[in-house]
């Protein structure tokens, strides 16, 4: 009821019938974890197959039931484990009365049984067939047991000689057979070179077994045979009826074509023992690996996708800006994503640049940038230098002084033509222009890179 599950499900009642006596049931918890720890608990204590496991009475039930609505997840159920945990019981002793009352029972009880058997004749007569053919089962088992193969350790038949094998295997009863004779560098002619089965210690067959040998021909000194340029299929046949052993070695390659051979260890023409492993190069043609969609990701996360494993270089970063996207995120990709492409191919990304407003600092020379020259005048009355004589400036004159950064003024302010250090801050974005004007006349103008400076001079 609590899982929307029977406890037990089969094919046949039998099979049902079967699980309920030897199988735990799953816990109903493991199928709805809605279910709190402490009902689980009593479900399965409800269900011990022992009924002397089970709650003994509603009472002691209804208990941990209450229990279980004020604390769910609670661990006071006691379930007992074992069949021998059983409650306290009164044994009833016997007195001599008792024992005479079940000699009595016992000499009925057997009575009843012999008039049973004289009575079904052919139930007696069935169960002595059933001992008989259970005495024979047991003495044809007996006899297959005493005639079957027996366990033999498996011999070390490679480096002998067929003599040598035919004496090994008479007394274990084995046999043998020769499955293939090959030219071998190392093995001389006439020995074992491997069986089948392989020799293992502490490896039992059974006797009669047949064990296939590949004896060895010798060595045979062969040409080897130029197979670079030939499919994979031709340069195995190639070197095969020289009797060579061939290895080969997969790589990929874009100039040549796949499936057929790139180089040979060995080169043609030279002269090798037969049964010599010649390693060739075969190629897998060109490997390709599939675009990855990184439009969207940070520039990060997508330039680690794009350039794992070298599946990809990235050639270019392009910048470009669009507010309604977070910043540094990647706009677009060259490679459209999904295209297989050969492996390290070159790949461009856009990344979004949203500029950021600067602070900046114009410094502005206005005697220099006027062209001011200073016109002055001798007064030896009072504050005069070193030499008795006071240098006075008396032609500098009072200028209205503009500077406009892009259409914004960010300063406007009268200044005497000889001041050589006026400081203005201002912000901005990335490329600005800035124009300064004395007395409404245009006399500089600057374009500048906020990204790579913040400092502009006027001079």
């Amino acid at each position: 009821m609590l899982t929307g599950k029977v406890p037990f499900e089969a094919d046949t009642p039998v099979s049902v019938a079967l699980k309920h006596m030897q199988e735990t049931p799953k816990e109903p918890i493991t199928l709805n974890p809605a279910i709190p720890l402490a009902v689980n608990k009593v479900v399965m204590k409800a269900m011990k197959k022992d009924p002397n496991l089970r709650y003994q009475t509603a009472t002691e039930m209804l208990k941990d039931l209450t229990l279980a609505l004020k604390n769910p997840d609670g661990d006071f159920v006691n379930v007992a484990e074992t069949d021998g945990d059983f409650p306290t019981q009164v044994i009833p002793t016997l007195d001599k009365k008792n024992i005479e009352d079940k000699i009595k029972e016992e000499d009925k009880k057997k009575g009843k049984k012999q008039n049973f058997f004289q009575k079904h004749k052919a139930v007696t007569i069935a169960i002595i067939l059933l001992i008989l053919f259970l005495l024979s089962f047991g003495g044809i088992t007996l006899f297959f047991e005493s005639t079957r193969n027996k366990d033999v350790q498996i011999p070390n038949l490679v480096g002998m000689t067929e003599e040598q094998i035919i004496k090994e295997l008479e007394d274990k009863k084995l046999t043998y057979r020769i499955a293939e004779e090959k030219y071998d560098v190392e093995v001389e002619k006439g020995l074992v070179i491997s069986q089948k089965p392989e020799y293992k210690a502490n490896y039992m067959i059974k006797e009669n077994t047949n064990i296939e040998v590949i004896v060895s021909l010798g060595q045979k000194i062969v040409k080897v045979p130029k197979v670079t340029g030939t499919k994979e299929s031709e340069a195995r046949e190639a070197l095969e009826n020289e009797d060579l052993e061939v290895e080969v070695e997969e790589e990929y390659n874009k100039k040549i074509e796949e499936g057929y051979v790139i180089s040979q260890e060995t080169e043609p023409n030279t002269e090798v023992p037969a049964g010599t492993k010649i390693k060739i190069k075969v190629s897998k043609g060109m490997e390709t690996v599939v675009v990855p969609n990184v439009v969207g990701k940070p520039e990060a996360e997508g330039v680690e996708a794009l350039t794992k494993d070298g599946a990809f270089t990235i050639t270019a970063t392009l910048t470009e800006q669009d507010k309604t996207k977070p910043d540094g995120t990647i706009l677009k990709q060259s490679l459209d994503a999904g295209t297989e492409q050969e492996k390290g191919s070159n790949i461009t990304i856009t990344v979004n640049k949203i500029e950021q407003l600067v602070n900046a600092t114009a410094t502005i020379n206005l005697k220099s940038v006027l062209k001011y020259t200073p016109q002055t005048n001798t007064n030896t009355n009072s504050n005069t230098n070193s030499s008795g004589n006071t240098n006075i400036d008396t032609s500098a004159k009072d200028v209205q002084v503009k500077l406009v950064v892009e259409n914004d003024t960010v300063y406007d302010r009268k200044n005497k033509q000889s001041d050589t250090n006026i400081k203005v801050n201002f912000q901005g974005i990335g490329r600005v222009t800035l124009k300064l004007y004395v007395d409404n006349v245009l006399e500089k103008q600057q374009e500048v890179n906020l990204s790579e400076t913040t400092n502009v001079v006027f001079e």
